[in-house]
């Protein structure tokens, strides 16, 4: 088959056929993460209370990733119900880049059916879910939002010989690499792509004369210097995982770097096989109907598997932290390429064939797809949906409760707490939420056996933290000391009670005595 690089669509079109594939996938994201799973999004993670804790005020660029930073602050600042639109709206909006992106560097334009099958795919994977819950991932959609929009210039811009596209596709992938670290490599793999690809991928409008080789090295070289110069200051700058790899020795243990070939296997085992084998297999399936059914198309295949990889290679250098949210980074463009296959083989129909066979064969495929999708993914995401209700469940009532305590702290410049969890408004940057955003100026004295990764006390020299915590911790005995210290003491599912220091303390040495 040869693959035609002219549109022979109209711009109008071509723009409709796009807002179609936005509303599909939009609408999939609704149906599986709100209608179809229990959701209301509220703050779970201590990333959800350090994101809504933003200002304008703190936008600047003294920030380790500036670009997603000061964006996060800039959402913040609209409040709660707007930072979560924005999330979801951002997930949604990085799945559509991702399916232009494929769909138009291989040239195929998925129906309605196709659409809702890569949707699907999407939306119903645990990972969709997420990306609509946990604030902490805007991060990660600003990169590769920034990421694949520099793609598509760059892609249109080659192939056009358009300056001002390449001008914009740089600026984007500057904005990408300082916002997150995860996205360098798929720039440069495309423009391996379009070297590889050789005259075929120019498509430069009649009046305008094709790129010299010295325009397009020019270009290639500007990409490889800001790949160059994003890793160099990200490790200059103590970037966790950028440090990682250069200065093993010195990084957290949950950015410890991994080398050895036997660890990168099982890493990556876990993140295609065992977090997304679904859509993994979907996608091996489909790269291999076009690969045999297209040969046009190999290398255009090999391209997409390389890009797919190199979105997993961050994570999959780093064991420790690999948890499920990470596959969203390459899970568009699996679900993408299946979207693209169901419609490549839907035009390649036998001639021969009736107009209801033609018809119901290619729906029947994109029906079967999604159904398998859907059923496949339920119960995983429907298990993590509880997860976060629980923990949601937790933040709200001890919110209210300290909401209903309010005018009897007033006037307390230290208050104790006492059964606090993993899940609290209280656990790392949450009481600058609480004082920027709710109004509570006290100093907080945690009771506990001690310290916890949630709950430390102020560090003694390194580097000054940019905002005060106003958290000590210390054993619940401590409360005998301050017998009118005010105590929120809080049960396993948030729901506080207000005592005194001299209260708990009786109730400590009662529980200790026994019957």
């Amino acid at each position: 088959m040869t693959i035609e690089l002219r549109s022979p669509d109209p711009r109008g079109r071509h723009g409709a056929h796009a807002a179609m594939l936005l509303l599909v996938l939009s609408a999939t994201h609704l149906v599986f993460n709100f209608l179809l799973t229990p959701n209301s999004p509220f703050p779970n993670h201590p990333d959800d209370f350090s994101f809504l804790a933003g200002t304008l005020a703190d936008m600047g660029w003294d920030w380790k990733r500036p670009v997603s930073t000061n964006v996060i602050f800039l959402v913040a600042a609209c409040g709660q119900l707007a930072s979560y639109v924005v999330l979801n709206a951002s997930a949604v909006l990085v799945a559509w880049l991702a399916l232009l992106l494929v769909r138009d560097v291989f040239g195929v334009r998925p129906g309605v059916l196709a659409a809702v099958a890569c949707g699907v795919v999407l939306s119903s994977h645990p990972a969709a879910l997420q990306h609509g819950k946990y604030l902490g991932l805007m991060t990660n959609l600003v990169s590769h939002g920034f990421g694949l929009a520099c793609l598509l210039l760059l892609w249109h811009g080659w192939r056009r010989a358009s300056a001002w596209r390449c001008a914009l596709a740089a600026l984007a992938y500057v904005a990408s690499a300082f916002a997150k670290e995860d996205f360098v490599l798929p720039p440069l793999l495309l423009a391996a792509l379009l070297w590889a690809s050789g005259a075929t991928a120019m498509r430069v409008p009649p009046a305008a004369m094709p790129w010299s080789r010295a325009s397009r090295i020019a270009v290639s070289m500007l990409f490889v210097a800001i790949a160059v110069g994003s890793m160099a200051w990200q490790a200059y700058d103590r970037n966790p995982f950028v440090a990682g790899l250069f200065t093993p020795d010195s990084s957290s243990a949950s950015y410890a770097v991994e080398l050895a070939p036997a660890a990168l296997l099982r890493a990556f085992a876990t993140l295609f096989l065992g977090y997304t084998w679904v859509a993994t297999l979907l996608a091996a399936a489909a790269c291999a109907a076009l690969w045999f059914a297209a040969p046009a198309l190999r290398l255009r295949l090999c391209w997409l598997v390389a890009t797919v990889v190199s979105l997993a290679v961050p994570y999959a250098l780093i064991p420790n932290n690999m948890p499920v949210y990470r596959a969203y980074a390459w899970l568009p463009w699996m679900a993408a390429i299946v979207a693209v296959a169901l419609a490549y083989l839907a035009q390649r129909a036998p001639l021969h064939a009736t107009t209801m066979v033609r018809r119901s064969v290619p729906a029947l495929a994109a029906t079967a797809v999604a159904l398998g999708a859907a059923l496949l993914h339920h119960d995983a995401r429907l298990e993590l949906a509880g997860r976060y209700a629980a923990g949601e469940s937790v933040n709200r009532h001890m919110l209210e409760f300290l909401e209903q305590q309010r005018a009897g702290l007033e006037e307390a410049p230290l208050v104790a707490l006492y059964g606090l969890g993993e899940n609290s408004p209280w656990c790392g940057n949450g009481t600058v939420y609480l004082s920027r955003k709710r109004g509570f100026e006290q100093r907080w004295l945690v009771l506990a056996p001690g310290e916890t990764a949630c709950y430390r006390n102020p560090a003694q020299g390194g580097r000054k933290p940019r905002h005060d915590l106003r958290v000590t911790v210390a054993p619940p005995a401590h409360a005998c000391a301050q017998p009118t210290l005010p105590v929120l003491a809080f049960d396993a599912e948030g729901r506080g009670t207000r005592m005194s220091g001299r209260d708990l303390c009786a109730a400590s040495r009662g529980a200790a005595a026994g019957p």
